[in-house]
């Protein structure tokens, strides 16, 4: 139980962490983010958030009326609910942002280094305190404390479900601000005149957000609330680290094959 507890500890602290790394590849490839823009974008994530969470809560509760959060819509809201949930986090967290940029680059002047600090500072604090769950969960554990449901799932589950699962979650995590900084990108390239990347942007974050849940749906996945960590299974979660790879992969690989200029 010691080495379990401390194995999801020391998994909660490179989650935390995790952004860093996508940050040093960054940094290697464009030198500097501004700064200025990076702080932006985490506090503008964090006013978005409510809302973003008030309008998808209140879309659930209109497909599935009042009952248990957990439960899962059957027929064609089964795979609808997921699409507009991840529509709604992306009108209402790229609007926010796109507003901000304009704002402090007006007259059409964001290039292409002011949207990547934007857009990677808003996916800097993505699920940060989930992180901080685990170290608290890990510790716990370590003494045998097993008084919530989730210490007593992170004890039952086979060491290598465990790795695996956490796993995941630092892909995700790593993953993140790669992909919000691509958005970024188009949000600058939108707020100099190109509206149709303000479009762009919000398609992009919704099929990131919504095409793993289609995936997971497809393979009879029960509970929506479970998707973003993979469920328990292990052929879920091995989809999981091979989705999350493909985002961190293909955002990097596309931003470092634009002109800067």
């Amino acid at each position: 139980m010691i080495i379990r507890g401390l194995v999801v500890a020391a998994g909660g602290f490179l989650f935390v962490f995790a952004p860093g790394l996508p940050m040093k590849l960054l940094i290697q490839r464009f030198r500097s983010f501004d700064r200025d823009l990076l702080y932006w974008g985490i506090g503008t994530w964090f006013v978005a958030l409510l809302p973003m969470l008030f309008l998808q809560s209140l879309i659930r509760q209109f497909v599935l009326g009042p009952g248990s959060s957990d439960a899962v819509p059957e027929g064609v809201w089964r795979f609808l609910l997921p699409l507009l949930s991840s529509l709604v986090g992306a009108l209402v967290v790229q609007g926010a942002l796109y507003l901000v940029l304009r704002r402090k680059r007006p007259e059409g002047s964001a290039h292409f280094m002011d949207g990547l600090s934007l857009g990677f500072g808003s996916g800097l604090v993505v699920q940060v305190f989930i992180g901080l769950t685990f170290i608290s969960a890990g510790f716990r554990l370590s003494f045998g404390d097993l008084s919530t449901p989730f210490q007593n799932v992170l004890a039952e589950l086979p060491l290598h479900v465990l790795s695996v699962w956490l796993l995941a979650h630092l892909l995700y995590r790593a993953a993140v601000p790669l992909v919000n900084g691509a958005l970024g990108v188009l949000l600058a390239r939108a707020v100099a005149g190109r509206i149709r990347f303000l479009l762009l942007a919000i398609a992009t974050y919704t099929v990131f957000e919504s095409a793993f849940a289609f995936v997971q749906l497809s393979l009879g996945g029960q509970s929506s609330e479970a998707l973003s960590a993979g469920g328990m299974n292990l052929v879920n979660l091995f989809i999981t680290v091979a989705y999350y790879i493909f985002a961190f992969v293909l955002a990097y690989r596309w931003l470092i094959s634009q002109d800067v200029s």
